[in-house]
């Protein structure tokens, strides 16, 4: 019986409200909870311990962070992905491979930008026109960068292997 006092009348519960929807409630929920079971067996059968993927994702995270420190942050991420290719066996192998081959590929990019910026000043192209297509150049750069960076990392937290880390393509 409800409190005449209290401002905020009780809830009623699910079977009061429609009992003939009770049963596939209780169902609904069995099967929510099965489920999560299914995902957290396949889980744990595919990544291993966190401690798999716990490198992978740090290098992965740095790598990202690395337009922001200017590539300072895709040092150590290279370090740690280069350690981990040496001991990683199997689908975390590629996610090593794949950083790696993008860090040397933005480092490639780096200095072909810098090249450039010297290089414009050195002939005196047209200074705004030259100017404007080394900044899209750069930022297609980057945004190329931190893109393959993201899908990778998240084909790592799905647990799988990068499908293929030759690639240019993101």
């Amino acid at each position: 019986m409800a409190d005449p006092e209290d401002p905020i009348p009780p809830t009623p519960s699910e079977t009061e409200l429609e009992p003939d929807l009770a049963p596939h409630w209780e169902m609904s929920r069995q099967s929510m909870a099965s489920d999560m079971d299914d995902f957290d067996a396949a889980f744990e059968t595919r990544s291993g311990a966190l401690g798999d993927r716990l490198w992978p994702t740090i290098s992965y995270l740095l790598m990202i962070l690395a337009p922001l420190t200017l590539g300072l942050a895709a040092l150590p991420a290279f370090l740690i992905a280069y350690a981990g290719d040496k001991a990683a066996d199997g689908w975390l192998r590629t996610h090593y491979m794949f950083q790696m081959r993008t860090f040397w590929v933005g480092v490639v990019l780096f200095v072909l930008l810098i090249a450039a910026l010297f290089l414009e000043d050195a002939v005196g192209v047209a200074g705004v026109l030259a100017g404007v297509v080394w900044a899209l150049i750069l930022l297609v750069g980057i945004a190329w960068f931190v893109l393959r960076m993201a899908v990778g990392l998240n084909t790592l937290r799905r647990g799988e292997p990068y499908r293929d880390y030759r690639t240019w393509t993101i």
